[in-house]
């Protein structure tokens, strides 16, 4: 399989687009929709409504992932197909953009499809990491950005147009993202440490990477959103070290996968650094892809929640490393035994996992995932409110409320500060929840924050009526 993949013919990539057609085909056709998938959803129906972006809408989205998922609704309404086979397609793009890199910039001995290869089966590895996430969206600017980068501290003649290129695409990444922030943070400081760019360059970089950013500020400022914007997208993002679903990951599950392509890459690294002989361009190239791997990995620890589509971050420059293990191994029928094992256990455990025959006993961790009935008919077709993480409720009902995300209101609920206070009271001065789903015991502080609401509705259990 190996030699296979290191022929450089066209034809490979072709093979490669049925594999991960064939991996993700099951998620592909599967009916039950993932929690994140429904609140991306409800995120781009209010959209379509007609609703601004942080000024009627309150979520952590970035503005461009909301327009993506804003166009989606427009198009397909609350079917998963279209939003999955974009993912899908996103990734090969990636996926070509990245072997692209690779072979262009000779990294390897030879031109080969073994990263396009790894990746498009890293990005497949647990059906979460399948949904058309912000990070999906944003790491398509970031291996544009990653293109430029390397074509600017690899070439002979430098000059600014590819400078700014890679500051817009890296900008753009973060309006997807707020996370992308820190990857344009580790290619600056490469830069700056390990490529003889002069000072001006950086000035260049900088008002690229300011700029989308700077003027989707000033177009939420314009709509009276702006100072939303900045809590919603910014602060929130950067203080939400506690995730939406944490309760609901297995890390058993996951750790083992993640942890033996990490081994993988680390090998690679060695062998890279230890037996290649490398020249200065492809040392700068390395230097580069650890730089962005080390970022990846401090946010993965400490940053982001851990969630498994979170995992995708790493997913290119792990296939980055891996090749140059095996592409030393002296023994080459050795080499194919063990790349033959990669593969499969890049394959096999997923499916494993998403079948419960590995960790049975966990098994409802994908059901906690997924939506669930609700059995509660009175909200069909209903303007609700969920207070929760479980955003089931919302499947055959509307979201009406500014407030998409429970921990978009759960922030303000703890936040004392008047604009806090303002939101909450704007959110529903302006249309009352026909139901309330309180999962989290909060009704009460929310009728302390709007008195109003403490006459309106009638108690059932978890379930608060509007009265007639």
């Amino acid at each position: 399989m190996l030699r296979f993949f290191r022929i450089n013919d066209p034809f490979r990539l072709l093979i490669i687009t049925v594999i991960l057609i064939a991996v993700r085909l099951p998620f592909l056709v599967e009916n039950s929709l993932t929690q994140y998938e429904l609140k991306w959803m409800l995120v781009g129906e209010q959209l379509a409504m007609g609703k601004s972006m942080y000024l009627d809408v309150f979520d952590h989205s970035g503005p461009l992932s909301a327009g993506m998922y804003w166009f989606l609704s427009m198009i397909s309404g609350r079917s998963p197909i279209l939003p999955r086979i974009l993912a899908l397609v996103l990734v090969l793009l990636q996926a070509s953009i990245f072997n692209n890199i690779c072979n262009r910039f000779k990294v390897y001995e030879e031109s080969n499809f073994v990263p396009s290869l790894l990746y498009t089966l890293g990005m497949s590895l647990f059906f979460e990491m399948q949904i058309l996430s912000p990070e999906l969206l944003g790491l398509s600017c970031l291996m544009m950005a990653l293109y430029y980068c390397i074509e600017h501290i690899t070439s002979r003649e430098r000059n600014d147009e590819i400078v700014i290129r890679m500051g817009l695409m890296l900008g753009l990444a973060t309006l997807f993202h707020p996370i992308f922030f820190f990857f344009f943070l580790g290619i600056f400081i490469m830069m700056i440490f390990f490529s003889n760019t002069i000072v001006r360059r950086y000035a260049v970089i900088l008002y690229g990477f300011s700029l989308p950013i700077f003027l989707a500020g000033l177009y939420y400022f314009w709509k009276d959103a702006g100072t939303n914007f900045i809590h919603f997208f910014i602060t929130e993002n950067i203080k939400s070290i506690t995730p939406m679903f944490n309760s609901l990951v297995v890390w058993s599950q996951y750790l083992p996968l993640i942890g033996a392509l990490m081994l993988f890459s680390v090998f690679g690294q060695i062998k890279a650094l230890s037996t290649w002989h490398m020249n200065n361009r492809q040392t700068l190239i390395t230097i580069t892809m650890i730089s962005q791997l080390v970022v990846g990995t401090l946010i993965t620890i400490l940053l982001r929640p851990k969630n498994p589509h979170d995992f995708i971050i790493l997913i290119p420059w792990l296939a980055f490393f891996i090749p140059f293990y095996f592409f030393r191994f002296r023994r080459k029928w050795l080499s194919e035994v063990f790349f033959g094992m990669l593969i499969l256990g890049m394959i096999v455990p997923g499916i494993l996992l998403d079948t419960g025959y590995w960790a049975p006993n966990q098994r409802l961790e994908k059901q906690a995932y997924l939506l669930k009935e609700t059995n509660l008919p009175a909200i069909k077709d209903k303007n609700i409110l969920v207070l929760g993480e479980d955003l089931s409720p919302y499947w055959e009902a509307r979201a009406d409320l500014a407030y998409i995300g429970w921990q978009s209101l759960a922030a303000d609920l703890k936040n004392d500060k008047k604009i806090a206070q303002y939101r909450i009271l704007a959110s529903f001065g302006k249309q009352l929840p026909e139901v309330i789903i309180d999962q989290k015991e909060v009704m009460p502080e929310l009728e302390n924050r709007v008195p109003k609401l403490k006459a309106q509705y009638v108690r059932n259990g978890n379930t608060y009526q509007l009265k007639n």
